[in-house]
């Protein structure tokens, strides 16, 4: 795994550790000062920094990780990422991932995690689920929050409105902070390689 600040970032956002007097607290960093314990996470990296293009990312295997993150113990397949469209009718033309290799290991985590070979419950969870968050483009369309079992979450403003940049539709689950460089202090202050930083 290469450090990389937006992996980082998400990682400190859901996972850094609660009432330690250090930094920042995540949403399941559980409570250090009274003994209680984190979220664990696993690393599965698919982006790793371009150093020839730092605003492009060099790309891996979501499918790969989505289920290696299954048959290693994940309950929860976290997943802030997502195909880029250049256009709004170009996403509405994808439709959804449905029939697709994404799907099928989407499929895949939400049966088969927290189980053992032989389908009995051996983690927190019996089955798995798969959040993604519900794409950065403004757009009222995308592939992968449109598919039926995934988690689909839209971000919102420090307003609690849309933030500029979720796509949107009935299709989103839920919403949660997401940030907004529209506000003085309204990016979402986390973990990055080396210290902290907004997003």
């Amino acid at each position: 795994v290469v450090p990389h600040d937006h992996g980082t970032h998400v990682a400190g956002t859901i996972a850094a550790v609660n009432n330690n007097g250090i930094g920042v607290s995540g949403v399941a960093g559980g409570d250090a000062a009274n003994g209680v314990k984190g979220v664990k996470l696993l690393s599965c990296q698919i982006f790793a920094p371009n150093p020839e293009d730092p605003s492009n990312d060099f790309q891996g295997n979501g499918e790969d990780a989505i289920a290696w993150g299954a048959d290693n113990g994940a309950v929860i397949s976290q997943n802030s990422w997502g195909y880029t469209y250049a256009t709004e009718e170009a996403a509405a033309k994808a439709g959804s991932i449905e029939g697709t290799s994404l799907a099928a290991a989407i499929d895949y985590f939400i049966e088969t995690a927290g189980k053992d070979d032989a389908g009995n419950q051996v983690g927190p969870m019996n089955g798995g689920i798969v959040i993604f968050a519900s794409g950065n483009s403004g757009f009222a369309h995308d592939p992968i929050g449109k598919y039926a079992p995934v988690l689909s979450v839209g971000a919102i403003s420090p307003d609690y409105t849309r933030t500029y940049y979720s796509n949107y539709g009935d299709w989103v689950d839920i919403a949660a902070p997401g940030g907004s460089s529209d506000y003085a202090h309204g990016q979402v202050l986390s973990t990055v390689p080396g210290g902290y930083g907004s997003m």
